[in-house]
């Protein structure tokens, strides 16, 4: 039935990391998948975003990814009585997050996790605990940290598995596969 619909090829690794993905929507946990680029970790998020019509929020983290390309940038402005106003300008993940519609659709993808600072993985870690229901902007302000359907992605160079690189506590919060 699936050959029908795409142009994959159903190997035994590919259905489990389907099926951990699967598990991962259902049970509101977060997946981590690991492993070498072209491994079909993006072709069965793909799938399963295809297969259940949400759209995918893709956020691709680099070397030079800071808190605020997460979180949003602080904007400092005056008013005319010279009072100072700050406002967080919001990222599509925040947007993504403050929309309850927006963030029951979504599948959050954080590609590239290996390469994250450990000040944006701990930020990533606070979104991927189901048990914190709130996250603090930059700004000081508290958003609601509604149901979120998160997928983190690490590379593993030359098929050298470092589950080990990874934060303990984002381990513990996530299917990893």
């Amino acid at each position: 039935i699936y050959r029908d619909i795409y142009n994959v090829i159903f190997t035994p690794p590919f259905i489990e990391m389907i099926e951990n993905i699967f598990l991962g929507l259902a049970s509101n946990t977060p997946v981590i998948l690991e492993g070498m680029p072209g491994q079909g970790k993006q072709t069965a998020i793909k799938f399963i975003a295809n297969l259940l019509n949400y759209n995918i929020v893709n956020i691709t983290i680099s070397k030079s990814t800071k808190v605020e390309d997460l979180l949003g940038k602080l904007s400092i402005s005056y008013t005319e009585n010279h009072d100072v106003h700050f406002e967080n300008i919001k990222t599509t993940l925040i947007q993504t997050i403050e929309s309850e519609n927006k963030a029951k659709s979504s599948i959050i993808v954080f590609h590239n996790l290996n390469h994250a600072t450990s000040a944006v993985l701990e930020i990533i870690q606070s979104l991927f605990d189901i048990r914190q229901n709130t996250i603090c902007l930059l700004d000081g302000s508290i958003i609601k940290k509604n149901k979120l359907n998160l997928i983190g992605i690490y590379n593993s160079p030359k098929g050298l598995y470092n589950r080990e690189n990874l934060p303990s506590s984002l381990l513990y919060s996530s299917i990893y596969y």
